[in-house]
């Protein structure tokens, strides 16, 4: 097979063929990354729990607020995955204020929308 300075070796032309793996490439991680980002198999992010997660937790320094509610679709950076577990045992600090917005919360059995807890003092 002969190279010519046009790129073509034995009638192909190699700019194509990496290009269409380099797409391929791009559309099989995109399509991986979005898999993971719509995967609820999120695991608890307590240290040395590998239990699915079924809770995310977030919070407000300012407002000294803790929020549970039910795992969001997307996971973020900013908040917490949780398993029930561990969900269901968050303490928050002297004078901040828990508020558990799950479906499968106490307040939800109530017919109320969430439970509000004020750590004492």
């Amino acid at each position: 097979m002969s190279r010519s300075g046009s790129g073509h070796v034995g009638g192909a032309h190699q700019g194509n063929a990496r290009s269409d793996r380099a797409q391929a490439d791009r559309d099989y991680s995109g399509s991986r990354a979005a898999e993971r980002r719509r995967s609820t198999s999120r695991v608890c992010a307590r240290p040395y729990c590998s239990t699915a997660a079924s809770a995310t937790m977030s919070y407000s320094y300012n407002s000294g607020s803790v929020w549970l509610d039910d795992l969001t679709v997307d996971g973020h950076p900013m908040v917490h995955d949780l398993c029930s577990l561990h969900a269901d045992s968050v303490s928050v600090p002297k004078g901040w204020r828990l508020v558990d917005r799950r479906s499968d919360s106490l307040a939800a059995d109530d017919g109320q929308s969430s439970v509000t807890h004020l750590a004492a003092g």
